[in-house]
């Protein structure tokens, strides 16, 4: 009888290991899966975040080449102006269409530049690629 009882308490002690075991394990996997939780809520408010201003960026950027009025001065440009005695430049200053015409004007220069650099190099093909933001 004394060897059964001892049995059973050897088993049961045995069970008892072996389910603390798998206890610890399943607490560790819920201890990892609540910290990546934490971090994924993290992100997600990040994202949002980020996500809002980009937008906001967007629209901003939207309602100025539709030709609304510029957004107000921020402390730091009126801090920078009043301390160097001059004014801010405002983006709203130069007109939608003059400021198209002018950024069509660059792209035809810098165009122009590519192809009569190109017709430089067919003409001397050994002489190497073409800068065309190298000064002559």
């Amino acid at each position: 009888m004394v060897v059964l009882e001892a049995a059973a308490i050897g088993a049961a002690g045995y069970g008892l290991y072996r389910g603390g075991e798998a206890g610890v394990r399943k607490g560790k996997e819920a201890h990892k899966e609540y910290k990546r939780e934490q971090n994924r809520s993290v992100q997600r408010n990040e994202l949002g975040q980020k996500t809002k201003a980009r937008s906001e960026r967007i629209s901003q950027i939207m309602s100025l080449r539709r030709g609304a009025s510029a957004p107000s001065v921020t402390s730091t440009n009126a801090t920078t102006a009043t301390t160097l005695g001059a004014s801010v430049p405002s983006v709203a200053t130069t007109t939608g269409s003059s400021n198209t015409t002018t950024v069509e004007d660059r792209h035809r220069a810098v165009m122009e530049k590519l192809r009569a650099g190109r017709n430089e190099q067919a003409k001397n093909p050994g002489k190497g690629r073409f800068n065309p933001f190298k000064k002559k």
